[in-house]
């Protein structure tokens, strides 16, 4: 392509182009959407942070790449460089929500923006820290950490909207945040109770969920509806009709299915299965024909991502992507998950549905017993032979 060619042909550092080499084979063979790739080159603000890559100005490097100014930009510069195998030095993964975090602090209420810096900046990663000492850090990680800043920041722009402030705030506007924001109910809770230890906010006080009640969860008819409309609705994407129903039938983490690869993908005749967890799941035939539609219609990728990001190269696509496309249609992912673990406590035991969702064993016993579900004496060895979960 001669937008590539002259790209690299004006590059005034011969040190820094011969180490982006690589990234010009990629470039030039990245046929799948080459008319994507062209109309990038000439219009992105990627494109100028390359070539003061190529020029010297810009070292390659992790630390070089955080460019608050240009974080978008220098995000898919960093995808490319690493897919490359031209930036191999690991990136602080909290970074990303360092600088995401500046960007809430800097539209929240200036009433309470000092509290809400703290509350971003500092007890959030502490909160994170003790999760990551114990599990190990994973995409859930950083999406728990967003969900409780974005939680505190919406709570913190009704106080604003009510004329409130946090010590004047009744308890009646935690309860209507709650009711109104059903997906934020849980995550607003780290901040309530920051804010109470503090002294910032003396009225309210967010009720505590007993451990052995599940999650939210929608009703019966509303789940029921959702993955009717997801099995039949034509006028919908297939890629969101299938993120649907593997959450609404599977009880599916989308963090587990951004991560799905074709290695993960086995076909035997006209069903499909999918490795997930430590368990096989086995697809009903409607899901199997969507993931088909899907593999089908989504951009090659030499990772085989089931769902590539579209924008960076050599990445799945982010898991709140895949969150908000349910969340337009009216569809919050808490709730729908939350009814296909109910349903599925009444015929999947306790160690092989712990598998298949990525629950722990104790949290899946804690559905199961709230539930009713027999199923809880039901041993945790189960017999290797078992072919897995299958829901037709």
């Amino acid at each position: 392509m001669k937008q590539v060619e002259e790209l690299f042909s004006e590059a005034s550092d011969s040190d820094a182009r011969a180490a982006l080499e690589p990234l010009r084979h990629y470039l030039l063979s990245y046929k799948h959407d080459a008319d994507r790739l062209l109309r990038w080159m000439s219009r992105s603000t990627s494109i100028a942070i390359l070539r003061r890559i190529l020029d010297g100005e810009i070292p390659i490097s992790q630390r070089a790449l955080e460019m608050p100014e240009h974080p978008h930009a220098a995000l898919r510069v960093r995808a490319l460089l690493e897919v490359t195998g031209c930036l191999t030095e690991e990136r602080d993964p909290w970074a990303s929500y360092e600088q995401w975090a500046d960007q809430l602090i800097a539209i929240c209420p200036k009433a309470n923006r000092e509290q809400f810096t703290i509350f971003t900046r500092w007890i959030v990663p502490a909160t994170a820290r003790v999760q990551i000492r114990r599990r190990g850090i994973t995409d859930s990680t950083l999406s728990r950490a967003r969900e409780m800043s974005r939680a505190a920041l919406e709570f913190l722009q009704m106080l604003e909207a009510r004329n409130l402030s946090l010590q004047s705030a009744p308890q009646s506007i935690f309860d209507e945040f709650a009711a109104s924001r059903r997906s934020r109910a849980i995550a607003i809770r780290p901040f309530i109770r920051w804010a109470k230890q503090t002294g910032a906010m003396r009225r309210i006080s967010a009720p505590v969920r007993p451990k052995s009640a599940p999650s939210l969860a929608y009703s019966e008819a509303t789940h029921h509806s959702w993955v009717s409309r997801f099995l039949e609705d034509d006028q919908l994407n297939e890629g969101t009709r299938l993120v649907g129903l593997m959450v609404g039938l599977y009880a599916a983490p989308i963090t587990r299915l951004v991560k799905l690869q074709d290695k993960n993908i086995v076909y035997r005749g006209e069903t499909a299965t999918l490795s997930l967890g430590n368990a096989p799941l086995h697809l009903a035939p409607r899901v199997t024909e969507l993931l088909g539609m899907q593999l089908a219609q989504r951009a090659i990728s030499p990772e085989g991502w089931l769902f590539p990001s579209p924008a960076l190269p050599g990445r799945h696509i982010d898991p709140s992507t895949l969150t908000k496309r349910l969340r337009d249609l009216g569809c919050e992912t808490i709730l729908l998950r939350g009814a296909a673990m109910i349903n599925l406590t009444a015929t999947v035991p306790l160690g092989p549905l712990a598998d298949l969702t990525g629950r722990s064993l104790s949290a899946t016993g804690r559905w199961i017993k709230s539930s009713g579900s027999t199923y809880l004496v039901y041993p945790a060895i189960r017999d290797p032979s078992r072919p897995g979960v299958s829901s037709q």
